[in-house]
This record gives structure tokens, sequence and C-alpha cells, in this order.
């Protein structure tokens, strides 16, 4: 229960109902959740759920006005985008690869959130239609409307999954339906997805998760020349104030591959040689 650190401070400072809950104990409150052992995320979601709860007891009469203010709350932290290496993504397509539908579906799946870098909730809202037309249009963050442009890459995978998912289960989707499905042929949910990565990250030995390919697809559109404004229109931010970590990872790999690649490594691996 997320009220559960807010319950707990009120009931060892012997707090019983709302209009006994004053700005010092907010702001000792704050002070109090921001020395858990949690990440920024957690602390600052654990404030804003306080907030809530106590704009509804003003609502509903129980408190005059709430002691907290507009600007209390933590500060969103920076996000701390995780891509992976080509190399990583390599291994995970291979070790999604297979002849079962599933695996198939596992594939095509990956190879959609890494061409397109859609969030998990918005890759779920993909219909048949979308595979054959190539033009995903979903509702992303705000019920903003938000379109992205599949490769032939992708498309070829999903449809490969779509003639399995076909010919194993006798079932045929309309346009209309979700593309995503369930073992049992049902509509794939974020526990599935869950699920999916969850496994993929146990056999690789390294924790994969959509966000983590929403990130690949920015820093590797940003390492292949790719604008800010193409890649921030491929994410669907607003502005491109999120890309620049993804600017500052992508800038890093560049480096990586430029020393990587530097003609003295050839002269050293001669020198080995010889």
């Amino acid at each position: 229960m997320c009220l559960r650190p807010f319950l707990n401070y009120c009931e060892r400072n012997g707090i019983h109902t709302p209009d006994a809950f004053t700005r010092s104990h907010w702001l000792n409150f704050l002070q109090e959740i921001r020395q858990y052992p949690l990440s920024a995320w957690t602390i600052r979601n654990y404030a804003r759920l306080v907030r809530q709860f106590l704009n509804w007891c003003v609502q509903e009469g129980l408190l005059e006005r709430s002691p907290v203010r507009p600007d209390d709350l933590p500060r969103k932290p920076d996000p701390q985008p995780q891509p992976l290496t080509l190399q990583q993504v390599r291994r995970l397509l291979e070790h999604l690869n297979g002849t079962h539908w599933i695996d198939k579906r596992n594939y095509a799946l990956a190879l959609t959130l890494l061409d397109v870098g859609l969030r998990r909730g918005e890759v779920l809202q993909m219909t048949i239609a979308d595979a054959y037309s190539g033009v995903i249009r979903v509702k992303a963050k705000g019920n903003r409307l938000h379109t992205v442009f599949l490769a032939h890459k992708t498309q070829l995978a999903i449809r490969r999954y779509l003639r399995s998912f076909t010919r194993e289960t006798g079932q045929v989707l309309q346009d209309n339906e979700p593309l995503w499905r369930a073992r049992n042929g049902e509509p794939l949910g974020a526990s599935g997805v869950r699920r999916l990565f969850s496994k993929a990250s146990q056999a690789l030995g390294e924790r994969v998760y959509p966000h983590r390919l929403r990130a690949s697809c920015a820093t590797m559109r940003l390492l292949t020349s790719g604008s800010p404004e193409m890649v921030r229109e491929c994410l669907g931010h607003i502005d491109n104030e999120s890309l620049k970590h993804y600017a500052r990872l992508a800038q890093e790999d560049r480096a990586r591959l430029i020393r990587e690649t530097s003609p003295l490594n050839l002269l050293d691996g001669r020198s080995r040689r010889e």
C-alpha cells in the first residue's frame, strides 16, 4: 500500500484525523521519506499520493485546506536511460528467434520496440491493420495521438508471426483486433510482456525490458546521425529536453566505437602475432 509510510508517520506522531495533520507534519514527513533507501521516483510518488489523499480530504470536507503547496513535491529525477549495446541487442534477437508462433511473436515484438521506441502500453494498442499498413497510431502520454512508421524488416517479422499464428492455432484475426496474442490466443497483456522479457533476462544474464529497447532506439538513431527533431518525433516527446540524456549516451557510444576501431588496435594485434 503506497500510503503505508504516511499512515505509519501519523500513527507514530499521534495524528488520528486529517485536520490534525499540519504543514509542519508534512515537511517532517517529506524529510523522513527522503532518507528511505528508495529510488527518487518512488519517493516522489509517495509524496504525490499523500498530496492526492489530502486534496481528497479537502473535497470531502474532512480538511479545510491542504498543508501541501504546489512546489513541495520532490522534483522529478533526471531520466537515466539504459540502452542496450549493439551486441546485447543481437544476443536478445537471436535468443528470441525460433520456429513456434510464440517465438516469432516474441522476436517481432522486440523488433518493433527497438524499431519505433514505443512504450509497453503503446505497443499493446497495435492492431492487425497496423501490421499490414506499417503506420501505427496510438494514444501516448497525456492522451496525445502518436504516429510511428515501421521499417520493412519489422513488417516482415510481424507478418511471419501472424502467418505462423494462423497456421498453428487456426484463428484468423480481423483488421481491428489486437495484434499481439497470448499463448491462449487472447490479446497479450502487460503481464505477458513482463513475463516474456523476464524469461529473456534470465537466459541472457542481462536485465531487458521494453523501456531499455526504447532507449536503444533513441541512442542508435542518434548514433546513426538521426536528427534530434526526428528522434523526438519518433519517441513522441513534446520537446527535446529528454533527448539530451539519450544524446549524451549516444556520444559516449560513438567515442567507444571510435576507440575500438582505431588502427592502433591492428598494430597491437600484429605485434602480438610477431
